[in-house]
């Protein structure tokens, strides 16, 4: 669904499979202190906007900011 949503308002990603890529795996589980996936994380050079989970709210936020 966050791929979709994503996709739909024109949000740019990078898809990462933690169940195939350790280094992803431990960014969000010991950098991030995320257990549950999708991690969506905002390349805005803070490094503080990111969530777990679904999260449309902050789809159409990101999407807002872009345009």
């Amino acid at each position: 669904m966050t791929k979709k949503a994503l996709a739909k308002h024109d949000v740019p990603f990078v898809e990462r499979d933690v169940r195939e890529d350790p280094d992803a795996r431990a960014y969000i589980t010991d950098d991030l202190g995320y257990s549950e996936a999708p991690v969506c994380v905002v390349e805005d050079g803070t490094g503080e906007d990111h969530w777990s989970g679904f999260r449309p709210d902050n789809i159409k936020r990101i999407a807002r900011s872009r345009a």
